[in-house]
């Protein structure tokens, strides 16, 4: 069967939802990860559809390979 992966990053939306932004005690937001300086490649969940509609409007372009996100630089 023809197939191609895509390999999603970090959903930026989780941010806002699952309660991943900390108040602090001047009700000010906190965003931590133990990250050092490495970058943290990220897309927004509405444009998952968008990567894959371009794959799929590629044809044979992609098959057998996969494809993921990279941070910028």
């Amino acid at each position: 069967m023809p197939t191609t992966f895509l390999l999603t990053s970090f959903y930026w939306d989780n941010l806002i939802h699952f309660g991943m932004g900390q108040s602090g005690r001047r009700r000010e937001l906190a965003f931590t990860m133990p990250m050092a300086d490495k970058r943290l490649p990220g897309i927004a969940a509405e444009d998952i559809g968008r990567c894959a509609y371009g794959i799929f409007k590629a044809g044979n372009t992609y098959i057998g390979k996969t494809l993921a996100s990279q941070a910028s630089t």
